[in-house]
């Protein structure tokens, strides 16, 4: 379950901690303005989700290239295809 928990006071107007978690895991943190409604409440929580989601990528990519060739780590063309194809892999992010 995705959930993002308002961690400041009840109806209190101006900028707010906002916790992003993936059932109990605290995934990251964001600054939103309740009055700006929900839209622009998933809007920062992805915003907030991007660096975290591009260290995971690149960490699976090292995972593959070490697979691919453990001598040279050349990017093999079906480590390509596994990166394009890899959402039901064992690996997936």
């Amino acid at each position: 379950m995705i959930a993002i928990i308002n961690q400041g006071k009840k109806n209190k107007a101006g900028e707010t901690l906002y916790n992003l978690q993936i059932n109990n895991k605290l995934i990251t943190t964001f600054y939103h303005y309740r009055e700006l409604g929900l839209r622009r409440c998933l809007e920062r929580a992805a915003i907030a989700m991007e660096p975290i989601e591009s260290k995971e990528l690149m960490e699976h990519v090292g995972k593959i290239l070490t697979k691919s060739c453990t001598k040279t780590k050349h990017l093999h063309y079906k480590a390509i295809e596994h990166l394009l194809s890899c959402p039901d892999c064992d690996e997936k992010l």
